[in-house]
């Protein structure tokens, strides 16, 4: 919630100067069917703290307190139909999330390389150059990473788990044993 702020909310702006129609979308958007925020109770959040940064703080704080709320309250969601599906969800979307990121983080990096050595040219340090963007490309990753694992987790409906009947076990068992025996 903090990159969200940071975002959005230019420095030493004053709060009745900041978008918080804006900022009630996203938010909404992101915790999709558990949580909605209005315009109103951002500014009133954000108000009653005082001063800007004071605010923008308590805006912070208060947005991850309601996530985490409404964290819970999915993980009760999907542990209705199957308990304790909600840890392995979290971390199949996490780990499908880091997955993707790692990889295309990969290739920029391959690609920054031969960025970096152009800058040699121009006289600058080429190691320096190559560590600076490559930090700043791994903190841009770490936070699409958070935003969209939040954004999965938030949009996963789960269906209610069915037993399997004998009939469709003993036709799965006997197309397995065909695949078996033709290989």
């Amino acid at each position: 919630m903090s990159e969200l702020v940071q975002q959005l909310i230019v420095s030493g702006s004053p709060i009745s100067s900041w978008p918080f129609e804006r900022m009630a979308r996203k938010v909404s958007a992101w915790y999709t069917g558990t949580l909605s925020v209005t315009a109103q109770q951002l500014q009133e959040v954000a108000s009653q703290a005082g001063n800007a940064e004071e605010g923008k703080e308590s805006l912070v704080e208060w947005l991850s307190c309601e996530g985490l709320k409404a964290l819970d309250m999915k993980a009760a969601r999907i542990n209705e139909d199957a308990p304790m599906l909600s840890f392995a969800v979290f971390r199949q979307v996490q780990l499908m999330q880091v997955d993707s990121y790692w990889r295309r983080h990969l290739n920029k990096m391959n690609f920054l390389r031969s960025y970096a050595n152009l800058r040699g040219y121009a006289q600058q340090d080429v190691l320096v150059e190559y560590k600076l963007e490559g930090y700043k490309m791994f903190q841009v990753m770490m936070g699409k990473i958070r935003r969209d694992t939040l954004y999965y987790i938030f949009t996963f409906v789960p269906r209610p788990l069915q037993l399997v009947s004998n009939e469709r076990m003993s036709d799965l068992a006997s197309n397995q044993q065909l695949c078996q025996t033709s290989d």
